[in-house]
């Protein structure tokens, strides 16, 4: 698989991402100069979905960037000058008609004289000095099917070893559009970047891959895999197609020589990549610092629950639970998301373990309307049944748009002094019961002793539109003990279907566990619409028995256009009608751009 920035792509893609053209442009006009440079990430996946469930994400607005403008930005990153390269090119089944292999009795120091053999290029890699560059002929195809690890102690963080793409420029060279192949049919392989030192426990770092087409062709399970103390690993703008798992990062031994104090892997960035039906898992791991943003995810999972597109794993150590810090989900794009025999029938953005500082922001989850089984979750940050203690301490799930998934959009549990702020959850299947945010996002049946408790919970400035009924806005319910200090304020909800019930909230523990104010839940045709499901059928019931929701409305939020663009209106009730509270509003909008004083209602700020 492979995507071009000819001048026809270009355009085409101009006109799909609208303020997005620069990152391409910029691309196109390096291939002009013959620099190496592509932009792999422009279209779909070839053959893939057009329309409202595909396509690159929305333009780079306030503080987000998206799929299409970071894959273009790797893709157009010059070779470094530094260090020495070794260059490599083969022509296996899949390449470029105009591919010409090189030789393993080349000297391979130049575009003129490649080696030949990925198997050549892996025991390159292993002994290189710091700074030193791999690089695959782009049009090339590799079979890297019976490789070693991919490993160099020479390495550092500040002076990485890097396996990347370069143009034949030799006779006839090959489409300097289409990256290098790397593929695997080996079942029985680790991965074909096996990034791991099996139970040893040495650390490494500092590695990076970039612009490569990888393709497991249903057999290999994994295309990365960092296990044991691997830190500084760079990931970008790469094809990864038919693997079982695409890329795992994982630590959960170390045989018989373990640290006194054991140190997860840190510091993976995972940017711009293209993720292509991986019937497993495509994203698995956790480790400090970890940071996986504007990738975009398209028919990974199988259908089962088990298998979830992104999986954001606790970190164990020898059958004890350690909590992953400062993790970051951003902008990443997830479609035709764990389809079996029918729709999405799992958890899409899943996460079980401990965790602490976690930020889950800006992605966009899309199925089509009425083909997600109910057990199709967007967000959900749970138990996983582990049995070391679980949690979830100052978790962000903020400015995520999910569209048309099952019974839960966004889900928790187990959480501490976490904020669930504007994210953009819209619901057009009218006959599937859905919750928009719920917590507890499960039951406690299961979780291991030890395991957190939910308290401290900020729900702030959402935007929730059902089209139809049967289902509830908000609900945060006990879960393990009864909370104190939970905010939900500044929220709109809409249901806007005429059948079956609906619940703006749904609050089951004491008033006192709760602050709720300046909400607007709007039901022009629902009469069945409860605004708390247990305590208050109309929100002036719900006022005399909890003093909450004194200046919440039930007005139409006037949108500017009800079911696809939730900014309002001039006159819109929301503006400039939220709550100014210290933890009562996001100080920032779904855009990452900063709210004035006073805030909007809502996900958008005027």
């Amino acid at each position: 698989m492979s995507d071009s920035c000819s001048a026809v792509s270009w355009f085409t893609h101009k006109a799909r991402t609208r303020a997005q053209g620069w990152p391409c442009r910029l691309a196109f006009i390096f291939v002009a100069l013959g620099l190496g440079c592509e932009t792999s990430a422009v279209n779909p996946p070839d053959g893939g979905p057009v329309g409202v469930d595909a396509g690159p994400g929305p333009p780079a607005t306030g503080n987000y960037s998206s799929y299409a403008a970071e894959s273009a930005r790797c893709a157009a990153e010059l070779i470094r000058s530094t260090g020495t390269k070794h260059y490599v090119c083969d022509c296996k089944s899949g390449a470029d008609a105009a591919c010409q292999p090189g030789s393993d009795g080349n000297d391979g120091l130049s575009v003129a004289t490649p080696k030949q053999l990925f198997a050549t290029a892996n025991t390159l890699f292993q002994m290189m000095p710091a700074g030193d560059t791999i690089l695959l002929c782009k049009g090339g195809a590799f079979d890297g099917s019976n490789t070693g690890r991919f490993l160099n102690g020479n390495c550092r963080a500040n002076n990485t070893c890097d396996v990347r793409d370069y143009v034949d420029t030799r006779n006839g060279h090959s489409d300097p559009n289409k990256k290098p192949m790397v593929f695997s049919s080996n079942g029985g392989q680790s991965a074909i970047f096996d990034l791991s030192d099996g139970d040893s426990y040495t650390h490494e770092e500092g590695y990076r891959f970039l612009n490569l087409d990888l393709e497991g062709r249903g057999a290999a399970p994994r295309a990365f895999l960092v296990y044991n103390d691997v830190s500084d690993v760079f990931i970008c703008n790469n094809t990864i197609n038919s693997f079982t798992s695409a890329v795992i990062q994982n630590e959960s031994s170390c045989g018989g020589s373990c640290p006194a104090t054991p140190a997860p892997n840190r510091r993976l960035t995972v940017r711009g990549n293209l993720f292509t039906n991986n019937p497993a898992i495509a994203f698995l791991g956790s480790g400090d610092s970890q940071v996986v943003e504007y990738n975009y995810f398209d028919h990974n999972g199988n259908g089962s629950i088990f298998n979830h597109p992104f999986y954001l794993n606790g970190f164990s150590w020898n059958g004890g639970g350690i909590a992953s810090q400062n993790e970051v989900v951003r902008g990443n794009e997830f479609y035709h998301s764990n389809i079996g025999s029918g729709g999405c029938a799992g958890t899409i953005l899943n996460g079980h373990g401990r965790h602490a500082n976690t930020t889950i922001e800006a992605n966009i989850i899309t199925e089509l309307a009425g083909t997600a089984g109910s057990g199709c979750w967007g967000i959900s940050q749970d138990t996983g049944g582990y049995p070391n203690a679980e949690g979830f301490t100052n978790l962000i799930i903020r400015a995520n748009r999910v569209t048309n998934v099952g019974s839960n959009s966004i889900g928790t549990m187990m959480c501490v002094n976490c904020t669930i702020e504007n994210n953009l959850i819209v619901q057009d299947s009218g006959t599937l019961g859905a919750d928009a945010i719920v917590i507890p996002a499960k039951g406690r049946s299961g979780v291991a002793a030890g395991s957190l408790t939910t308290t401290g919970m900020m729900i702030r400035n959402n935007t929730i539109w059902f089209s139809a009924g049967n289902g509830t806005g908000i609900r945060l319910d006990s879960d393990g003990a009864t909370g104190t200090s939970n905010v939900i304020t500044n929220n709109a909800v809409v249901v806007n279907g005429s059948s079956s019930p609906f619940n703006c909230f749904s609050l089951n523990q004491p008033a006192s566990s709760y602050y709720l104010d300046h909400n607007d839940c709007y039901f022009p045709n629902l009469a069945a619409t409860r605004w708390e499901e247990n305590r208050g059928a109309t929100l002036s019931a719900w006022r005399t028995f909890s003093g909450l929701d004194m200046l919440s409305i039930t007005s139409n939020p006037l949108f500017t256009n009800p079911g696809s663009n939730f900014t309002t209106q001039a006159n819109s009730p929301l503006r400039s009608a939220g709550d100014t509270g210290d933890r009562q509003f996001a100080p920032t909008d779904i855009l990452g751009q900063t709210r004035a004083l006073p805030p909007d209602i809502g996900a958008y700020n005027h």
